[in-house]
């Protein structure tokens, strides 16, 4: 019950949050304002579970002490997702910061239309996989893990590819629209990075999974090898082709990374990760959704 009351905090705060985060995506308020959200949430959500715990009178009160063999211990697992987190924001800006070396001002403001729109799809499953954590570590070792795993992902997976038609066949219109008919070129790359967040989403799943298994390795090694991937590929497309060649690099670095990578790593992983996309309605339960 009390586990149940803390996830409801934290997906309360979370998909509070993730709305904010994408309006003021779309209405261009900056970097700055989304750091912000992001440091609130989590203020917030230390405040509230810690006044939840003070105040549950069931709860049997702990005396902290300080341990340097189990603070090193911390610090030892959670560096590799340090040096991730930074690697991931130098991978998502470095298309950028090529568009405008190699190209012009105009590319660079039509490809970052491209891109809002994508973080924003991809700021909401990133949130959502985030509030899973605590009910998939707590349902680790049982038969049931692998059977929600699955269900979460084939979702995910086809929420993001119902997402890249409904862009095909109204994404100009919407372009139009909101950003301005000389933003209506950035509707191919945007549909190619639409298509991409399939394997994005296959790429939050996996983070998560190896999160809760205490394999933080896998999750710099398959980060590495996305920024790699994106930079060799930008440095090859963007100067031949432009922000379109930037959209394709997002796309292989991601399948490569997010995907084709688990056929060497983890076969069991990529075989789940094929029946999602190949049969979904094999690896999708109801029950999870009626419960």
């Amino acid at each position: 019950m009390k586990s149940k009351i803390v996830m409801k905090i934290r997906n309360s705060l979370v998909f509070s949050t993730s709305i904010i985060k994408v309006f003021l995506c779309v209405l261009d308020f900056g970097l700055y304002y989304i750091i912000f959200v992001s440091s609130l949430e989590i203020v917030l959500a230390s405040i509230f579970i810690g006044v939840f715990y003070i105040r549950d009178s069931t709860t049997p009160k702990m005396n902290y002490e300080f341990s340097n063999l189990e603070n090193k211990k911390i610090l030892k697992s959670s560096f590799p997702i340090f040096v991730s987190a930074l690697m991931i924001v130098l991978y998502t800006k470095v298309d950028q910061i090529m568009i405008a070396v190699i190209a012009d001002e105009k590319s660079l403001g039509i490809y970052s239309v491209a891109i809002k729109i994508f973080d924003s799809w991809l700021s909401l499953i990133v949130a959502f996989t985030v509030s899973l954590i605590p009910f998939l570590t707590k349902i680790k070792d049982t038969k049931d893990y692998e059977i929600y795993f699955q269900t979460i992902m084939t979702c995910l997976i086809w929420l993001s590819f119902l997402l890249f038609i409904f862009f095909i066949i109204f994404g100009k219109n919407l372009l139009n629209y909101i950003f301005g008919s000389e933003y209506i070129a950035a509707y191919i790359p945007t549909t190619i990075l639409l298509f991409s967040s399939i394997f994005a989403v296959m790429g939050s799943m996996s983070t998560r999974h190896f999160t809760i298994g205490h394999n933080e390795n896998s999750i710099f090694y398959r980060v590495l090898l996305a920024v790699i991937s994106n930079v060799f590929l930008n440095f090859l497309l963007i100067p031949s082709h432009g922000i379109l060649g930037a959209s394709v690099a997002t796309l292989f670095a991601l399948i490569v990374a997010n995907f084709l990578v688990d056929i060497l790593d983890n076969m069991s992983l990529f075989k789940m990760k094929l029946v999602c996309i190949k049969n979904p309605w094999q690896s999708f339960n109801w029950k999870i959704l009626i419960d």
